[in-house]
């Protein structure tokens, strides 16, 4: 590759990393969503100019990607359309989970109040209702617990392979779903898989594969399903060893799943999977395996599940005390610094008491000691606090805001991670009749979804612009 190409496939890269952070591409409103329509004055939209001017002065231009394999019937769009969260990583951690260690197997709060376990009640809140809302405007979502409720699910290897360089373990060694390596792929290479999508409802589709600080930034998974082809563009430098979600699959319906390049960096062939699963846990106290669906886990477990290193789920062979700061570990070991990003954990209370109650680490907006992190965290926290309190008091007046706390939960634990902002939401306890009544009310929990989203929104639309030409 000669220099000038070398160049306009870095600019290119960038391009697409700009678009997705600072909202460059002409947002298309969402008719079923109308209250995020008007992002059209969105943050750095003046920039989309200047960085296009940019490529435009490239006496050359970067290699053409190869074009897919395509049927007559098929209709090859690009990139998804952005929407008004696009560029923003959110990491969501649904409270607690089904969990195993020396001294007990169940949910860590098992007790069923007023109909409500609390683990059930927030897995469920963020997989059917709040992590589609979120990826619906445009988010990229990562989940300390499984997205998709169905134990059902199909996993393989890729079925065809092209310019093989080598094949490759990934470190550390495997995970308990991996059984054989994973094929690394020349910068022209190809590689296609072929899976069907349960037949009991719609589910996601995920990718993966192994980082290398030579692997392509532009690395493009084109997804076929129905006769209709959607392009995915994954950095392969970053993020590897995590089930990545592109898609939802109908159920019933195959999807071909072609991997491809730009050309700048080598490609990784890994699994490609569709839907939830289930998970061989090992429990300590009855010695022998539960049989548990990826959903109910607790994120220890489901984050072991997934790929995550080991000192992410079990630091120095930690027991399930150590689940809520797994959360915290998780999310700096997940999060790029390129990437601007937030952690939500949701939660439901106990202890008598009533009403929402949001946490931060460090609440303040200003002075010396206040880091961005905890600015970000404090102004997040208002948002969504405001919101879900609106929607409670809707249908109960009196409904107490106890408003936005400082505490050091091992969730939002600055010193676990501290590059960040994250906020911990108590929507209301589950141990008070009156609270109970709402949370369970299907109306209220998808209001309460649309708050935090609404909430999130807010503060994300309120971001200053980058002063990245300025430095």
């Amino acid at each position: 590759m000669s220099n000038c190409e070398s160049v306009a496939s870095g600019l290119q890269a960038l391009t697409l990393q700009w678009q997705r952070i600072f909202q460059c591409r002409a947002h298309i409103a969402q008719p079923d969503a109308p209250r995020h329509q008007d992002v059209s004055s969105g943050p750095a939209s003046r920039y989309c100019p200047r960085v296009i001017a940019l490529l435009a002065m490239l006496a050359c231009s970067p290699p053409p990607a190869p074009a897919p394999a395509e049927d007559a019937d098929s209709t090859v769009v690009s990139d998804p359309l952005p929407g008004p969260l696009s560029g923003l990583t959110i990491y969501v951690s649904a409270g607690h989970g089904y969990a195993a260690d020396a001294l007990a197997t169940g949910y860590q709060r098992s007790v069923a109040r007023e109909d409500i376990i609390e683990d059930v009640w927030t897995g469920e809140f963020a997989a059917d209702l709040l992590v589609p809302q979120l990826t619906a405007l445009g988010a990229t979502v990562r989940t300390a617990r499984e997205r998709d409720r169905s134990p059902y699910a199909q996993q393989a290897g890729p079925a065809e392979l092209t310019d093989v360089s080598h094949h490759e373990w990934p470190m550390p060694l495997g995970t308990w779903d991996r059984d054989a390596p994973v094929a690394r792929l020349f910068s022209g290479g190809t590689a296609s898989w072929f899976l069907t999508s349960p037949s009991d409802s719609m589910h996601p589709l995920y990718v993966r594969w192994i980082a290398a600080s030579d692997a392509d930034p532009l690395a493009m998974y084109d997804v076929t399903v129905g006769g209709t082809t959607t392009r995915f563009t994954v950095d392969q430098r970053t993020h590897g060893d995590e089930w990545m979600p592109l898609t939802n699959v109908p159920a019933g319906q195959l999807a071909s799943v072609t991997l491809h390049g730009s050309g700048s960096g080598s490609l990784s062939a890994d699994q490609v999977r569709i839907g939830g699963g289930t998970f061989p846990l090992w429990s300590p106290r009855r010695r022998e395996v539960v049989q548990r669906d990826l959903w109910d886990l607790a994120g220890k477990h489901y984050l072991q599940s997934q790929g995550a290193p080991a000192y992410v789920w079990e630091p120095e062979g930690s027991g399930m005390a150590f689940d809520a700061t797994t959360r915290a570990r998780w999310v700096e070991w997940s999060h790029q610094p390129i990437e601007p990003a937030i952690m939500l954990s949701l939660h439901t209370n106990a202890g008598g008491g009533t009403g929402t109650i949001v946490f931060v680490r460090n609440k303040c907006l200003a002075g010396p000691d206040c880091t961005p992190r905890a600015q970000d965290s404090t102004r997040i926290a208002d948002a969504v606090r405001e919101r879900v309190v609106a929607v409670m008091s809707s249908r109960q007046q009196d409904w107490r805001d106890s408003g936005t706390i400082q505490n050091d939960f091992a969730e939002i634990n600055e010193f676990i991670n501290p590059g960040t902002p994250a906020v911990l939401v108590e929507f209301g306890f589950h141990d008070n009749r009156l609270d109970a009544v709402l949370l369970v009310d299907p109306d209220v929990k998808r209001e309460l979804s649309e708050a935090v989203t609404d909430g999130v929104l807010a503060w994300w639309m309120s971001q200053p612009e980058p002063d990245f030409f300025e430095q």
